[in-house]
């Protein structure tokens, strides 16, 4: 959880864009209260007493599991499993993280920024939170990902079990399965 005094409070969800925001609201004068993704409720608490807005963001379950098995599985093995055995491996035995829901921040937020619209969202906020806006920069994509849409990992069974495992957070969000927008207009393209 990362705080600016009277300003706001950020919990910081994994595989969100997190650092992104942390590395900008630190040089507006942060810091971090308990470790990165820990909620502190009394601090939480005391700074929203003082007038402090607290944020959060959230992002397509389908996508957040595919930016998870490039974190876990991709960039850390040389032998690497395919992503249907990690996910349905992952899935029930949870990573320390998933295992409590993806969005645990959300009960504590006046704002919640969507992954998806994080720039729009966060210049939204910042205005909200009177503090001078600053661009979120890219930290850290998923290396060797070359920014496949998550569509292009998923089957059947992957699906599902996505779904199942994150219907509140996919119906809380409103998030659906979406097929690569890149892929269906090659195929308009195509039979053109």
């Amino acid at each position: 959880m990362w705080v600016i005094q009277r300003k706001l409070v950020f919990i910081a969800h994994p595989k969100m864009a997190s650092r992104a925001v942390r590395d900008t609201i630190r040089h507006l004068g942060a810091v971090q209260v308990g470790s990165h993704h820990a909620i502190e409720p009394t601090r939480l608490e005391q700074e929203k007493k003082r007038g402090a807005s607290v944020g959060c963001i959230i992002r397509n379950p389908y996508d957040v599991m595919v930016s998870w098995y490039f974190h876990m599985e991709v960039r850390k093995r040389t032998e690497v499993m395919e992503f249907e055995p990690w996910l349905m491996d992952i899935l029930p035995k949870g990573n320390g993280y998933i295992e409590h829901g993806l969005f645990p921040g959300v009960p504590f937020c006046d704002t919640v920024m969507r992954f998806e619209t994080l720039n729009r969202d966060w210049r939204e906020w910042s205005g909200k939170c009177r503090i001078a806006f600053r661009p979120l920069e890219m930290v850290g994509p998923s290396i060797k990902r070359d920014h496949k849409h998550y569509s292009h990992f998923y089957n059947d069974a992957t699906r599902e079990a996505v779904a199942t495992k994150f219907h509140e957070e996919i119906c809380y969000g409103g998030y659906t399965f979406e097929e690569d927008p890149c892929i269906d207009s090659q195929k308009t393209e195509a039979s053109s």
